[in-house]
């Protein structure tokens, strides 16, 4: 992303941002938990991108952590057919 496009994106997003944290500062999350303007963010990219009309390319990436895949599918199939939410990272 260009610099011009970069400082206006982060303008944007982290007005949203503090103002989400200023509105939830006295709750008391777990360290799991407390990393929700992180996911919030990842989430307002693609919302920025599209309202702005902007082109973009999604390219592949490796992941290089280990994740625990096995609790990671068990995760996932809780959440979806139980509707047990993540309690912490895999």
């Amino acid at each position: 992303m260009k610099k011009d496009k970069f400082d206006e994106y982060c303008t944007w997003l982290f007005d949203i941002l503090f103002e989400l944290t200023k509105r939830f500062e006295d709750a008391n999350y777990s360290a799991f938990h407390a990393r929700y303007p992180g996911r919030v963010s990842e989430r307002l990219l693609d919302v920025w991108l599209m309202k702005n009309g902007y082109d973009y390319e999604e390219v592949p990436f490796i992941y290089m952590e280990k994740v625990n895949m096995w609790k990671k599918g068990t995760g996932f199939l809780k959440a979806k057919f139980f509707h047990k939410k993540y309690g912490e990272s895999f």
